[in-house]
């Protein structure tokens, strides 16, 4: 019988064409993608791989070629299986960057569960990069990211959008005030690591001559909040991260754009009923809920 993770290793090194580049992508040793692909080739009968020495790229038999369309088709249907299956036990699996679980997932979640009490959940804080990995790999049905790349089978949808503002600690804050860019101290920076990095990137050249300057960087918001409080400085995010937390928001006078969150399902598994009802019920929270036009009225300086 087919092991289902020797035939996604498989499929991994045909992509790349490489032991090496197959193995970083799925976190892999590359003996254990070696010992898949033999073990593969062992249940097949015959020889998938041609791997020439002193050649980094490895070519594809005749047999190889072939079994390819039928790998694919194999892994859909395998997908598919356990994605039924996991319908049928009302098991929901979701991967979310921690600023998405915070400022969007907290209180949708608590909100689905409660209209579906016999439903499963399984949840896990990642990266952006490795939910886009988990959901390849068939390893959680959503995933919450801070940026939308091209990946084969995975379907991004656009479902939040905020526009940068700074934070910074402050014990009782106020409605937000306003600020400009030459007020801020670069190498006072507490950094979120994520998000659209290019866009923050080219404000920071264009501000502070420098991209690389700050005092820290970090992908917890919980921590951010820490290393304020201790060692002062500011905070680039939304303003959502600072509610019901000691933060004292400024918009800025030149922010440098919107920070994203996107919405990552399988395309073969976007019919499956309870997936369709989570999907559902999350846009239409996010419609009420989250989907709010900024305030036009002139903001007090600092």
């Amino acid at each position: 019988m087919l092991d289902p993770k020797d035939v996604e290793t498989f499929l991994k090194v045909v992509t790349t064409r490489n032991i090496t580049q197959a193995a970083e992508q799925m976190f892999l040793s590359q003996s254990v993608v070696s010992s898949r692909i033999k073990h593969l080739e062992e249940e097949m009968g015959r020889k998938l791989l041609i791997r020439a020495k002193g050649k980094r790229s490895i070519d594809l038999t005749k047999y190889g070629e072939n079994f390819v369309s039928i790998a694919l088709e194999w892994k859909n249907l395998f997908e598919k299986t356990e994605s039924f299956k996991r319908e049928m036990k009302n098991i929901l699996r979701v991967a979310t960057i921690e600023s998405a679980y915070g400022e969007v997932l907290n209180p949708f979640v608590m909100e689905f569960m409660k209209k579906a009490p016999d439903l499963r959940l399984e949840l896990k804080i990642q990266d952006s990069v490795d939910i886009y990995s988990s959901l390849a790999q068939n390893r959680c049905d959503f995933g919450f990211v801070s940026y939308q790349a091209d990946y084969p089978n995975i379907e991004a949808t656009h479902i939040y959008s905020k526009e940068y503002v700074v934070v910074r600690y402050c014990e009782s804050p106020h409605r937000p005030l306003q600020i400009s860019p030459q007020e801020l101290d670069p190498a006072q920076e507490i950094r979120l690591n994520g998000g659209n990095s290019a866009v923050l990137d080219r404000w920071r050249e264009k501000w502070f001559g420098n991209a690389n300057a700050c005092k820290a960087v970090i992908n917890s918001p919980h921590f951010m909040i820490q290393c304020l409080r201790e060692f002062g400085g500011w905070t680039l995010c939304t303003g959502r991260t600072a509610r019901n937390n000691p933060l004292q928001v400024y918009r800025l006078t030149d922010p440098p754009g919107k920070r994203s969150i996107f919405l990552l399902n399988r395309v073969y598994d976007r019919e499956l009923p309870l997936l369709l009802q989570f999907k559902s019920e999350l846009q239409r929270y996010i419609a009420e809920n989250l989907i709010q036009p900024y305030e036009k009225k002139e903001l007090p300086r600092e």
